[in-house]
């Protein structure tokens, strides 16, 4: 507990937004956890009592990709949408041994306060999202037509772990999806077409 306390007080600040630190060993094995509110969020993530969307992270640990992994749960306790960040504990030779891996969750606001600021316009709908995964954070005011497309497109991106693009003309807007090549998730933009006209 005291080292991933401690972790989190000395490498984050309260702007980070941090909610919880766990550090785990090979085969799953809890080694330490820090949590912001220990009544809504578990003492370890593969012992919880809500869904965490464990599935894509196991599948990254088991993989042999050691790059910063994003995804996101949403906690029922709170209402809220968390942003979850895992990197693996390696060697960095050639062998790249595994010794455990770190896990950090933090308040998606942490991400859609940024993301706002590339829009000037809260009619804009922005999430990103994983193919064949949650999305992890969204930002913009949905109308009720916006946030049906809004479901069913994230809804099949959860569904789709390929190449599949989407149809870029849904009733009155537009989407754009763009994806990051760094981490690998995707960017999805859904405008009104009465606010392209405008500009």
């Amino acid at each position: 507990y005291w080292k991933s306390s401690d972790l989190s007080k000395n490498r984050f600040s309260r702007d980070d937004e941090l909610l919880n630190y766990y550090i785990y060993g090979i085969d799953d094995t809890l080694i330490s956890s820090y949590r912001s509110d220990v009544s809504h969020y578990p003492h370890d993530i593969f012992n919880s009592s809500y869904d965490m969307n464990i599935g894509r992270m196991r599948d990254y640990i088991a993989s042999d990709n050691t790059d910063l992994f994003i995804t996101g749960y949403r906690n029922p306790m709170l209402n809220k949408d968390i942003i979850r960040l895992v990197i693996k504990l390696h060697d960095y030779d050639e062998t790249r041994k595994q010794y455990g891996f770190v896990v950090c969750d933090f308040d998606s606001t942490s991400f859609t306060d940024i993301m706002d600021k590339y829009f000037t316009s809260s009619d804009v709908c922005l999430w990103i999202q994983h193919k064949g995964d949650v999305p992890i954070a969204t930002t913009g005011d949905r109308t009720e037509n916006e946030n049906d497309i809004y479901k069913s497109i994230s809804e099949q991106a959860k569904k789709n772990n390929g190449d599949e693009s989407f149809i870029k003309e849904i009733d009155s807007f537009y989407l754009t999806e763009v994806e990051s090549e760094k981490y690998g998730f995707y960017s999805f933009i859904l405008t009104p077409k009465s606010l392209t006209l405008e500009n």
